[in-house]
């Protein structure tokens, strides 16, 4: 391997991978980048695009979504117990409410995609916990044929 030599330094990045970079290259990429977002606004044009949007942090388009992960969370948690913990009743009941509330935010105008994602997670996670409880109390087996085996003659 021919030998590199920087006089102005150079930053090594990855112990295990020889390849330097001189710091000035770097310092002039990254430079490069943050004066691009600065000079031409687009990095605080979006933040305050954002910020100012229809679904942005000032709204309960952003912080009902954020809040609901909690319902993710805590069935996320919850799969670690056993399945006869699991309530029916209230795992069936938050299926049908993730499900409304993923109609909801796909036709609410402008579309919460932060709120059907909350809600599509929750769906999935409660429907697992659901068939959890099924296969606990012996609803999702296998049935086995029940007529008898009678010998031939």
């Amino acid at each position: 391997m021919d030998e590199v030599d920087f006089r102005d330094g150079g930053v090594l990045l990855s112990s295990d991978i020889p390849l330097v970079l001189p710091t000035k290259a770097v310092l002039s990429i990254s430079s490069a980048i943050l004066a691009l977002f600065l000079t031409r606004g687009s990095f605080m044009s979006f933040f305050r695009t954002y910020w100012n949007s229809p679904v942005g942090p000032k709204t309960t388009h952003f912080w009902g979504p954020v809040a609901n992960w909690g319902f993710v969370a805590a069935a996320m948690a919850d799969l670690e117990k056993p399945p006869e913990m699991i309530s029916r009743n209230m795992t069936s009941m938050m299926c049908v409410y993730s499900a409304l509330c993923m109609r909801f935010a796909w036709m609410v105008r402008p579309r919460n995609y932060l709120l059907l994602g909350c809600h599509m997670s929750n769906e999935t996670v409660q429907l697992f916990q659901l068939s959890r409880w099924a296969r606990g109390q012996g609803y999702l087996q296998k049935k086995e044929d029940e007529t008898p085996i009678t010998p031939s003659p």
